[in-house]
């Protein structure tokens, strides 16, 4: 027999032994960086809050000396010298309080000056108080006289002195200016009170006292608490830094500090700009951050410890009895049966019988039966040698019919360990050069990607063995032979081998190309394919999902100006650059939190999260200045353009999308108001005010409308792609106004809707488009045509449209067959059941359904096979770069595909070119509407005119190339 050279035993010792240990470093290392970053968190944050204390103390100052200010002209004696214009009188009335306000507020300069700038008279001390101090304080003076504002101002030149500077009127209605001066050197007690940390005021220039000079730096120490202890800190890092800067440095006694510069003085400052230095003894911390990456490291070793015995506990027994059996196996081939049943031993019953058991008794059984059977093997011998002839023949047959086959087709056992794989599976995964029939170390688990198999993956293939189960069926992803990730669909049965033995039989089928295509699908569903910024549908549920947090933030609505007269001068290949920069702009200059979208046409949104008004400003300024460039054109020319943005806070300007929007949308309005390259914050009275005055406005055009039949129907042709017959026409509402001008229903609908106008509105239309219908009806009788009706939500969901439809066929003997009730999605999904109520009637009355601006805002594709629909119209937005986008290309298939699936048809809107109805014609899509076709007019032209004009554009065509 062969010596054993290295147990089984030590091998899984030593193998789980490596992964504990590599588990616990692992816990260590994360535990001791986590510490780290923790404390630079920290770090920062004292940063940030020493900013916030000095700008807390250099404002108590400036108050207090605003205050002293107001107050001592105002003093009795003080006014009636300034009335006087006595300067003796005055400066005999200032002395009076000049040594008490020195000594107790540390004032060092007191003067008051007439409105030009004159001094009238004052004290200050003079060896404090340099000549070129005095020169800025007058300039100062002068300046705060002529704009009659008050100044304050920091300057650090022999000391450091802040400076307020304020206006006053005396009771004679006189005018004159009074500067005072106090000295900052109680901010280092000041801010050591606040914080509890040390301060260095620095200033440029050298000191009388030769050790607060810091010559390589070109500056001095001006205040300094614990200046014994911490003068030598502070040159030690002047040594190791350029300049005054963040550092961490220890004293002569080893006490360790972290120095960190305050770079938010928020004050203007006139002269040499002072250095402050916060100074933090880091004791403590430094103690408490040791201690605990200690203890880590300690619990960690500890944990090692405790597993590697319990795993050499666990192991030892079975290893024992393993080792049993293999001296006890090669006994059967040699015919010693007593010996082996001398060396396994089972007298003692187990109470919790294991697999080593059962295998301990099936070796028992087979050498019982093994002298039995020995006496029949030579007579079995033929028998088995035909049979295993015939079975080499299937098995090759099955072996070259799997082998073919684009299927992963693995047998495996029940504890996952895989007997063979086809060439096929082998050729596509990292096996390609293993055997057929592979090794022992090959488990199905570790074909996979890591963690991509079900939780529950062994719990089902131990139900599938125990026949509890008889398919089981789940997805997973593995590597192929490149790297790349495939998605595979497995299907696991039980099967049995010529042995008896029960094995696993796994299918899987590769659905990557199928994952890919769903994606590509969802990323061209909630995104813009000309800019790459998401769209509208995706930026409206994201905006739900903000408002429904309920935190606060901020809502950019940002329009290109003259977006209009770029495309028209420049075309629209300069307009799509436009935009194409445009976004690229609003994704450099954003936030990894923020939510960048383009809505349509030149409109663009950015969701600022967690902003106050103070940032959204400061954005718009930063994002107005950088969207006010150019854009280089192909002929070597350059595009100028600008935007105007709109910004409303929420949930302060409004609480829903719609409300939100339009409140963004009417700040924007106002920017453009002022001029281009401008920004606006929205102002609610300002916009409750504006919008009151509209609406009012619009409805007297609308009840004039009424009242002087100004309302008109135009019609657009909308025909088959195939065979260019018209197959309806849309009725489209316009206003005209007595002086001729033409008005969008775009611009008065939404007023309509608010003010409870709508319904008279969609009434005359149905009534007129009725009419229209009868007159065409009775002059054509032979030719009858459909119109497609667009009808508001408001409307649709009343209970009264059935009955004033029905009654209004009924009025002009009009079949409902004749007519198209036309709606959008908030017309549906605002109320799901009645609305779907009333259009089911009205298919049953034979009136068709057709739902519009289909792609853009839907909700959910579940909603469509629910409504009684006819035609989707596919939006706009999709067609118009169709020719020159796989992108909008694969989209279109797509949703052309699912819309036939419910048996609906769809038109494309926006159809200006010959190329583009051919690519819809090619994606699938029924019917056209657009500008080639014909454009809206207050006639409906027949088919011979359509015809004509689609020739003569044909034509053209031709002959331009």
């Amino acid at each position: 027999m062969n010596k054993i050279g290295f147990s089984i035993k030590w091998k899984a010792v030593t193998f789980l032994s490596a992964i504990l240990v590599f588990i616990c470093t692992g816990i260590v290392v994360l535990y001791t960086f986590t510490l780290l970053n923790q404390a630079e968190e920290r770090a920062a944050n004292q940063s940030h809050q020493d900013d916030l204390a000095i700008a807390e103390l250099l404002s108590d100052s400036h108050l207090q000396l605003q205050q002293i200010a107001v107050l001592i002209p105002n003093m009795s004696n003080i006014d009636q010298a300034l009335n006087k214009n006595d300067k003796v009188s005055l400066e005999s009335a200032l002395q009076e309080h000049w040594q008490n306000l020195s000594l107790n507020l540390d004032l060092h300069y007191l003067h008051l000056f007439d409105k030009t700038g004159n001094d009238q008279g004052g004290y200050h001390t003079t060896y404090q108080i340099g000549d070129q101090v005095i020169n800025l304080i007058t300039e100062q003076v002068i300046l705060s006289a002529t704009d009659e504002q008050p100044v304050n101002f920091l300057i650090c030149e022999i000391q450091c002195t802040l400076f307020v500077i304020e206006p006053f009127i005396l009771n004679n209605g006189s005018r004159g200016v009074i500067a005072i001066g106090q000295s900052i050197s109680s901010l280092a007690t000041r801010f050591k009170l606040l914080t509890g940390r040390n301060l260095a005021i620095l200033k440029a220039g050298k000191d009388i006292d030769n050790d607060r000079n810091l010559t390589d730096w070109g500056m001095s120490i001006w205040a300094l608490n614990q200046f014994e202890t911490l003068n030598p800190l502070i040159k030690k890092s002047m040594a190791l830094l350029p300049e005054p800067n963040s550092t961490l440095l220890t004293t002569s006694s080893g006490t360790p500090y972290r120095i960190q510069k305050i770079t938010q003085l928020h004050q203007n400052i006139l002269g040499n700009p002072p250095v402050l230095l916060s100074l933090t003894n880091i004791t403590n911390e430094k103690k408490d951050l040791s201690a605990a990456i200690t203890n880590g490291i300690a619990s960690g070793l500890g944990g090692l410890i405790f597993s590697e015995l319990m795993l050499l506990l666990l192991i030892w027994r079975p290893t024992q009895r393993l080792h049993r059996l293999a001296a006890a196996l090669p006994m059967l081939s040699e015919h010693k049966f007593d010996a082996v049943r001398r060396t396994i031993n089972i007298s003692k019953k187990s109470i919790l019988t294991d697999e080593l058991d059962l295998v301990e008794y099936k070796v028992l059984q087979l050498s019982d039966e093994f002298e039995v059977l020995q006496q029949e093997v030579q007579q079995h011998a033929d028998q088995l040698e035909q049979q295993m002839s015939k079975q080499v023949e299937a098995r090759q047959f099955m072996a070259k019919l799997l082998d073919t086959a684009p299927l992963i087709i693995v047998t495996q056992s029940s504890n996952g360990q895989v007997h063979t794989m086809n060439h096929w599976g082998r050729k596509m995964t990292s096996w390609l050069h293993r055997k057929p029939t592979l090794s022992q170390t090959d488990s199905f688990i570790s074909l996979h990607r890591e963690n991509s198999l079900p939780d529950d993956h062994i719990e089902k293939v131990q139900l599938l063995c125990r026949k509890e189960l008889t398919i089981y069926q789940h997805e997973a992803q593995l590597h192929d032979r490149y790297g790349s990730l495939r998605y595979i669909t497995w299907m696991h049965s039980l099967i049995e081998e010529q042995s008896g033995e029960q094995s696993i039989l796994s299918i899987g089928m590769d659905l990557t190309d199928r994952m890919e295509a769903e994606q590509k699908l969802s990323w061209l569903a909630s995104h813009d394919t000309l800019t790459g910024l998401h769209n509208r549908r995706d930026f409206q549920n994201h905006l739900n999902q903000a408002l429904n947090n309920g935190r606060n933030g901020a809502l950019l609505f940002i329009d290109v100006d003259r977006f209009k007269s770029i495309n028209d001068t420049a075309g629209h290949g300069v307009g799509d650059q436009v935009l194409r920069k445009i976004a690229r702009i609003l994704q450099k200059n954003t936030r990894g939190t923020d939510f960048v979208a383009r809505l349509g046409g030149d409109e663009f949104t950015i969701l600022l999260p967690r902003v106050s008004k103070a940032e959204a400003t400061k954005v718009m300024e930063n994002m107005s200045e950088r969207l006010n460039t150019e854009v280089s054109l192909s002929n070597g020319g350059r595009q100028h353009f600008s935007c105007s943005i709109g910004c409303a806070m929420y949930p302060q300007h409004g609480s829903k999308d719609e409300e939100l929007l339009a409140s963004a949308d009417m700040a924007m309005y106002n920017a453009k108001q002022n001029g281009q390259g401008r920004w606006h914050l929205y102002d609610s009275t300002e916009a409750i005010i504006h919008r009151i005055k509209s609406d009012v406005s619009w409805q007297d055009k609308i009840r004039l409308a009424f009242n002087d039949d100004l309302f008109r129907l135009w019609f657009q042709p909308i025909i088959n792609i195939d065979n260019h017959q018209i197959c309806h026409y849309e009725v489209l509402l316009r206003l005209q106004m007595p002086d001729g001008e033409i008005i969008p229903p775009g611009d008065f609908i939404p007023v309509a809707e608010r003010t409870g106008l709508i319904w008279d509105i969609d009434k005359w239309v149905l009534t007129q488009s009725m009419m229209h219908l009868a007159q065409h009806n009775q002059r054509h009788k032979d030719q009858q045509i459909t119109l497609a009706v667009n009808i508001s939500a408001p409307s649709i969901q009343s209970p009264d449209f059935i009955s004033l439809f029905l009654s209004l066929c009924a009025t002009y003997k009009i079949r409902p067959q004749q007519l198209i009730i036309e709606i959008t999605e908030t017309a549906f999904l605002e109320d799901f059941e009645s609305a779907q109520k009333i259009l089911r009637q009205l298919a049953k009355h034979g009136c068709k359904i057709a739902l519009d601006d289909f792609g853009v805002g839907f909700s959910s594709f579940s909603y469509l096979k629910q409504m009684p629909l006819t035609y989707v119209k596919l939006d706009g937005s999709y067609i118009r770069e169709i020719v020159n986008s796989p992108q909008e290309q694969t989209f279109v298939r797509c949703l052309t595909e699912m819309v036939k699936g419910f048996d609906m048809l769809t038109i494309g809107e926006f159809v200006e070119t010959p190329q583009i109805m051919q690519t819809l014609q090619e994606l699938g899509v029924r019917y056209a509407q657009g500008y080639l076709i014909g454009k809206p007019g207050p006639a409906t032209e027949d088919q011979a005119t359509i015809t004509a004009r689609l020739q003569n554009r044909k034509n053209s065509i031709e002959n331009e190339s």
